[in-house]
């Protein structure tokens, strides 16, 4: 099976999952996500539970993401990750937070970053919608996470809430 494959399948079993938290986030207000500290983990290595703020490189541009690991995390751990993306024109802090944290909450790595041109991400045409870029950013999600200590590389899926499902490669 191809690691495409793998990620298709695992992304329908989240996404089977998807209503439950649906449901439940709306049902329960959150919190604002915490402050988080500007180390990067390219420079820090040392992933911790919680939110973790890393970048990546994606077609030349620095992508900014928040990697939220279980409260249970210890290093060494490989967890099964999932790569959440939001509806379009938001960024890592609005819904794609609420379902990471959920995920995290749950046992999984999950990593909600914004796209290029999005947020903190780098990107010169700022606030600019495009589906090939989009696609291009989460194929470079998913290797920069495959080089990660905390996820286990074969096991990762992707969440894409709203019309970002319509983007998943």
């Amino acid at each position: 099976m191809t690691l495409q494959s793998r990620l298709w399948a695992i992304s329908l079993v989240v996404l089977g999952s998807a209503a439950a938290l649906t449901a439940h986030a709306t049902a329960t207000p959150m919190p604002l996500p915490q402050k988080l500290d500007a180390t990067v983990l390219s420079q820090r290595r040392i992933l911790q539970p919680g939110i973790n703020r890393v970048t990546f490189q994606s077609e030349g541009e620095t992508l900014v993401g928040n990697l939220y690991l279980p409260a249970s995390y210890k290093p060494g751990d490989k967890l099964a990750t999932v790569i959440v993306t939001g509806a379009w024109m938001t960024i890592k802090e609005q819904m794609s937070a609420v379902y990471a944290q959920k995920l995290a909450d749950q046992g999984y790595a999950a990593l909600a970053f914004d796209f290029r041109s999005w947020g903190e991400s780098g990107g010169d045409l700022r606030s600019f919608e495009s589906p090939t870029v989009k696609i291009a950013d989460i194929k470079n999600a998913v290797s920069f996470l495959q080089t990660v200590e905390a996820v286990d590389a074969n096991r990762i899926a992707g969440l894409g809430l709203c019309a970002a499902l319509a983007i998943w490669p």
